[in-house]
């Protein structure tokens, strides 16, 4: 990783980067202080001091990437989405030769985003999403008063809100692969994504605001605060970090519910800099092909598009860009209008049971309670990760077929347990939300 001359723009992707993983770690962690988590807000503030620096953009993706690995099981779509960009980024960074890396990151970005983007608004083409009764498109868009979200708990709101979010991520995943439309897109992102940080999806938003500087033309006016205010920044935020761990330690709801507020503000006034500087830019686009030729890049491009079509093709559930969905591909809940069920090719998910009776689980015993049935494997899973815990389980399909296990009755499957991930399935669908 010599010396390289990178574009300004490069720069600041890493500061955006580096401050949706902090906006991450703080909506998801709190101000968590001594472990892994702690170590990649650390990275960010450094990075944050001189975001052009490869070397530090480095540490925070090796360090994100161990992060994610540790958690792997339970990440949520953003969050496997921030991984594979920082994995491909990392071995990219590293076998660069001193050459730029921004030319060949920025349509690997773009890539991804409109894949994204594509993933959810089909994922979103299901019976229970279009439909108001059940679906998550009610509960998020009445989080918009989040302050008190029976103000916008109707009917007429939640049909509203399923028209708009498939109508704006599919033209999300048209407007910004068309070179001419993608300022019209960037716009219309960064006002989607305010209301998505409003209605309490800050890292998402954050994430996306992030990638959409890979869509900002060359001529953008970057903005580059002096060395001195980067580091004053970097060192204030560490401090009120660990303020932020003392108040938590003392006072945890309030210290979470104003952080989730202050968060929502600013990634709101996130979004309208993001817009201004769209609006202000000469050019029309990004130069330069959505899609990538370097190996790695095109690797992860694989990765995260079959990713994306695991819950069609039978495999995972779990952080398929599938969020707020609806979406159901078990056997014998299939709800996709389009996809039809015969894509299913692989049994990941085909068996379904019923818990009967669950010790020192209170989770589980919630799920047996609201009658969920989850994929054997997920439920396995659980129990070799907890193993006090134990449970008496039958078969969905045939009650007479029966288990009871526990942690120290099961087989390990390390491989399995980190790759396989899947929702349960709740009455009316509403349980993917």
């Amino acid at each position: 990783m010599g010396s390289r001359r990178e574009d300004p723009r490069f720069g600041l992707f890493g500061a955006s980067f580096a401050l949706a993983l902090v906006a991450h770690q703080l909506w998801w962690g709190g101000f968590a202080v001594g472990d892994l988590r702690f170590a990649v807000v650390l990275a960010a503030l450094w990075l944050l001091v001189r975001p052009g620096s490869v070397a530090r953009l480095a540490v925070l993706l090796g360090l994100e990437v161990a992060s994610v690995a540790s958690d792997l099981a339970t990440i949520g779509d953003h969050t496997l989405l921030a991984a594979v960009t920082c994995a491909c980024t990392l071995v990219a960074l590293v076998t660069a030769r001193g050459r730029p890396i921004w030319p060949a990151l920025a349509p690997f970005l773009r890539a991804a985003t409109v894949l994204l983007y594509g993933a959810a608004a089909l994922a979103k083409l299901n019976a229970g999403f279009v439909d108001p009764a059940v679906s998550c498109a009610g509960p998020l868009s009445a989080q918009l008063a989040w302050w008190d979200p029976s103000l916008l708990e109707s009917g007429w709101t939640t049909t509203a809100a399923i028209v708009v979010t498939i109508a704006v991520e599919l033209a999300l995943a048209v407007l910004l692969v068309v070179g001419r439309t993608r300022r019209v897109g960037l716009l219309l992102g960064a006002a989607f994504h305010a209301a998505l940080a409003l209605a309490g999806n800050v890292p998402f938003a954050a994430l996306a605001l992030a990638l959409y500087v890979a869509f900002l033309p060359a001529g953008a006016r970057v903005p580059r605060p002096s060395r001195r205010a980067r580091a004053l920044l970097a060192g204030t935020a560490a401090l009120l970090w660990l303020v932020g761990a003392e108040w938590a330690a003392h006072d945890p709801a309030t210290a979470r519910h104003v952080t989730h507020d202050l968060l929502r503000v600013a990634t709101l006034a996130w979004a309208f800099g993001l817009a201004a500087l769209v609006a202000w830019s000469r050019g029309a686009s990004a130069p330069g092909r959505i899609a990538c030729v370097r190996p790695v890049f095109a690797a992860g491009l694989a990765l995260l598009a079959l990713n994306a079509a695991s819950p069609y093709l039978g495999l995972r559930t779990q952080a398929t860009f599938t969020m707020f969905s609806n979406l159901q591909t078990e056997p014998g809940h299939w709800n996709h209008l389009l996809i039809p069920e015969a894509v299913r090719i692989f049994g990941a998910q085909d068996e379904l049971v019923r818990l009967r009776d669950a010790t020192a689980a209170p989770s589980l015993e919630r799920r047996r309670r609201t009658g969920a049935l989850m994929v054997r494997s997920q439920l396995e899973r659980f129990l070799r990760q907890h193993p006090s815990a134990s449970a008496t389980y039958a078969d969905a399909g045939d009650p007479r077929r029966r288990w009871t296990a526990s942690a120290a009755t099961l087989p390990e499957r390390p491989l399995a347990d980190s790759v396989l991930s899947f929702y349960d399935v709740r009455p009316g669908a509403r349980g993917r939300c």
